[in-house]
């Protein structure tokens, strides 16, 4: 399907006036080796990754004293020699014959420009190499070996599948060429890519973002592919949504996708078995294994043993279907891969035609005679082994997901307006409820002198909001022990509830200084503060998403308290949450898939889980009273927050799918808010009351050993704890 204008590129590389995304590092690696004098430089990467694009992307930027010629060996199936001094002539303006020798040539281009540099981009060597049949590639990287020899001012960067085959040739010194390989784009990149092509003629809704982001595994060609069918399909309704994403993927899965075909047509027929049950699994997402496929296999009247199978995975790992995850656990490059699988090479159609027989170079059609079974002792061994590990995996994969997962740290925001709050909620008290096993309480009821701290970053460690007397409140950066306390902000309105980026450089805060609250981000000594809201309505409680992409907060502008999510730049607000109760104080676990919150839609606040999609909500606390401020440790295992429950704010810590709530604070008189966890898991920051004015303290996990370390005198409260 296809619409007129459609901004996503799937028929070639990306051209000069379409939209190229990310591997600024690699370009800037490749400018700067080149200008230190490397003239042979490599980049790798598995099919479809963007090396094509990433050539052309550099001929584009090419300045003085660099001319780039952009050359793809792909398509040259005849002698390749004359189309590259066709390019050559191009780019220089020179009339080089089209059967110019490497001598003539080398006399040509030194009269074109005598202080230039050419740089040849150079695609597909290795693959064109690995394809030839009449010697006309070979032929053709001899003579490229010639003229790099006599004109030292050609530089080349070829770019290749596998820099490991170039190495091993002897015409070019590719064994001491720097190397860089091409990763799948960043998290980042990849939602640009997704959504800036098409930005004023479709919006995508997250959980589509999310669906994408999924099933393409980041890969840049594919998910131009995908955007592309769902732009030709949604782009007159101008908006995308999860339930847009299967039709788009089964109109892909239809299709006869080169990358996909030459894989499949490359696969032993035994390789043909397993990817046709690969694309059978029920689940996405998951991991194959040897014993997995020994089931899938048995299910079909097929008794393989377990290093035949091994093998055969990994004959698909290296042929690119496959990516390793560990020493016997796979999964498919990109799950459009098995979408394409299941309705390409269904297994009733592919097992009418193939037999198991690992022992033969080729696939065996079905109706010709079987050789007799035999069995090695090594087999006969195996094969136990092969049904126990069987066993083992069903039992891992048909095992219910656990009720909330693991997660971790993105230090909670503070609640600015907290105490007030909780104020106004009901005393109603209930008894605490069953304890954490690893944790005894042992509340500290003075304050003690301050002890040393695990310190896992150099100094500043905390950041926090602190006011004296009637001033207003602003961010603060401490040690880790209370030393060396300094303000970032001064006198520009009320700066609130710090925090920490993933890096540890940057923090987020909330400022009215523009007659709101807004959310503002600034370096670590208060420099570059930038608004990133800017928003008439109030926005508040900011965290930032474990790689550090995103900022989650919650906002007043649709008119009620609703979490959403933005780039770490401000840009593309999205709303999450739709309830018409408040929802506020968002906290990303360790992996970045949950959400925690604070929300009164069961009446008062309570705890709330939910994945990155806003999606398999799930309520984590029910007592009576105001349950706030949610903080995953490092290691996702607990939750701790702040509850009135038992008719003071206290910090209590529970598992993270809300089993086992306990107070660990346990002072009636005072009030505690604010937790966040110290970067090795072993500490809780806290503010509190309990000394008059104010103040940051620390504890140990098992509520002992609580400390002072804001100084006196001093308002301090919202401590966040740097990553």
């Amino acid at each position: 399907m296809s619409v007129p204008g459609n901004p996503y590129h799937v028929d070639g590389p990306v051209p000069a006036h379409g939209f190229f995304v990310g591997r600024r590092e690699v370009m800037a690696w490749a400018w700067q080796a080149l200008e230190h004098g490397e003239r042979l430089l490599l980049i790798e990467g598995e099919p479809y990754i963007g090396k094509s694009s990433l050539l052309l992307r550099l001929a584009q930027e090419a300045e003085e004293p660099y001319t780039a010629v952009y050359f793809s060996l792909a398509e040259r199936r005849r002698d390749p020699w004359p189309a590259l001094l066709e390019a050559l002539s191009a780019v220089t303006g020179q009339a080089i014959p089209p059967n110019a020798d490497v001598e003539e040539l080398a006399e040509i281009l030194p009269a074109w420009n005598a202080q230039g540099r050419l740089v040849v981009l150079l695609d597909d060597l290795d693959r064109r190499l690995r394809e030839d049949q009449d010697g006309t590639a070979w032929a053709f990287l001899d003579r490229l070996a010639v003229l790099w020899d006599r004109f030292p001012r050609l530089f080349i960067v070829c770019a290749a599948c596998s820099a490991e085959y170039l190495r091993r040739l002897d015409k070019l010194p590719f064994g001491r060429a720097p190397a860089r390989r091409l990763e799948p784009l960043s998290r980042a990149e990849a939602m640009r890519l997704i959504r800036v092509p098409a930005e004023g003629r479709l919006e995508y809704e997250y959980e589509a973002l999310e669906r994408i982001d999924e099933l393409t595994s980041r890969r840049p060609y594919f998910i131009q592919l995908l955007c592309a069918e769902i732009f030709a399909r949604r782009a007159e309704a101008g908006r995308a949504g999860l339930v847009d994403i299967d039709p788009a993927l089964e109109a892909i899965a239809q299709r006869s996708l080169p990358i996909f075909v030459q894989i499949w047509e490359r696969a032993s027929g035994e390789g043909k078995i397993l990817l046709s049950l690969m694309g059978a699994l029920r689940g996405e997402h998951e991991v194959i294994t040897p014993a997995q496929m020994a089931v899938a296999l048995r299910a079909e009247g097929i008794e393989a043993a377990f290093p035949d199978i091994l093998a055969e995975l990994d004959q698909l790992e290296q042929a690119g279907a496959l990516e390793q995850l560990g020493a016997h656990s796979y999964r498919p490059v990109v799950e459009v891969f098995r979408h394409w699988l299941k309705v390409q090479h269904p297994p009733a159609q592919v097992l009418a035609r193939l037999r198991w027989n690992p022992r033969r170079p080729r696939p065996v059609e079905k109706g010709t005679p079987a050789p007799a079974p035999h069995r090695s002792w090594t087999a006969a061994l195996l094969v136990p082994l092969m049904v126990l590990l069987a066993a083992v995996t069903l039992m891992v994969f048909l095992r219910p997901p656990a009720a909330s997962p693991p997660a971790a740290p993105t230090p909670t925001p503070g609640l600015a307006t907290l105490a007030a709050m909780l104020a106004g909620e009901a005393n109603r008290g209930t008894p605490a409820p069953a304890s954490l096993p690893p944790i005894t309480p042992s509340p500290t009821w003075t304050a003690t002198p301050t002890k040393p701290l695990v310190l896992a970053r150099s100094l500043p460690a905390i950041a926090y909001m602190s006011k004296q007397g009637k001033e207003k409140w602003q961010i603060w950066v401490m040690g880790a022990d209370g030393s060396l306390p300094t303000a970032l902000t001064t006198g520009e309105g009320e700066n609130t509830s710090p925090a920490w980026a993933p890096e540890g450089k940057r923090l987020a805060f909330v400022s009215d200084r523009d007659g709101n609250k807004e959310i503002y981000v600034m370096n670590i000594d208060g420099t570059g503060v930038r608004n990133l809201t800017n928003d008439p309505a109030d926005d508040w409680t900011p965290a930032w998403s474990p790689d550090g992409t995103e900022i989650a907060f919650s906002s007043m502008r649709d008119g009620n308290w609703e979490i959403y999510v933005m780039w770490s730049d401000g840009s593309y607000p999205m709303r999450l949450t739709n309830d018409p109760e408040a929802d506020i104080a968002p906290a990303w676990s360790p992996d970045g898939k949950w959400i925690a919150f604070a929300s009164k839609r069961d009446g008062d606040w309570d705890i709330y889980v939910m994945d990155r999609a806003a999606q398999n909500v799930k309520q984590l606390t029910n007592a009576r009273g105001s349950d706030l401020s949610p903080a995953w440790s490092p290691d996702g295992r607990y939750i701790a927050f702040e509850s009135n429950r038992d008719g003071n704010a206290e910090i209590y810590i529970m598992l993270a799918n809300g089993e086992q709530q306990q107070n660990l604070t346990r002072l009636p008189r005072a009030n505690d808010h604010w937790p966040a966890w110290s970067p090795d898991g072993t500490r809780i920051a806290f503010c509190s009351n309990r000394d008059g004015e104010w103040g940051i303290y620390v504890m140990r996990i098992d509520g002992s050993e609580v400390t002072r370390i804001s100084p006196a005198d001093v308002n301090s409260q919202a401590p966040a704890w740097r990553p």
